[in-house]
């Protein structure tokens, strides 16, 4: 019998967690929230409707793909409009687009450290995602300076 009610226990509270789990409680420009919840936010919005997050600031955390940043970084010939953000804890990322060859946004980049955590402070759009059979928006963020990018190191201690 006591079995049972640790387990009724149980289960009542994960039914309430995932209740006070929704899209509903996060305010993109309040704090910074990780890829992942923006993702999960914005995500499954039908094409030719508007959606509310469209244009909104946004405070986003994650780190920095490097692998995809050098790959597109030499493949472009030292041009980069774009950079992937991601969530190491399951690999979801979004893409972070710039001004044209922001070299000052570029070298901040290449100064940081694959271990940084990455905040990154822009403006979250909609692009229409076409496949064969459906269409969805998907999200994507918009830098425009160096002050929107910034990176923190909290397992090293800076002097």
């Amino acid at each position: 019998m006591k079995n049972k009610n640790v387990l009724l226990i149980a289960i009542l509270s994960i039914i309430t967690l995932f209740q006070n789990c929704t899209n509903d409680e996060i305010i993109l420009n309040e704090d910074y929230i990780t890829v992942t919840d923006l993702i999960s936010y914005c995500s499954n919005a039908p094409c030719y409707k508007p959606v509310e997050w469209d244009g909104k600031e946004v405070k986003v955390k994650g780190h920095i793909d490097y692998y995809s940043f050098y790959l597109d970084f030499s493949y472009q010939s030292y041009s980069l409009e774009k950079f992937r953000l991601k969530d190491i804890r399951n690999g979801y990322f979004i893409e972070v687009y710039f001004s044209s060859n922001d070299t000052a946004i570029i070298n901040k980049i290449l100064s940081s450290n694959e271990t940084d955590m990455c905040y990154i402070k822009g403006i979250v759009k909609s692009w229409e995602m076409i496949t064969m059979y459906d269409c969805t928006l998907e999200s994507k963020i918009l830098i425009n300076s160096t002050d929107d990018i910034y990176f923190e190191n909290k397992y090293t201690k800076f002097k």
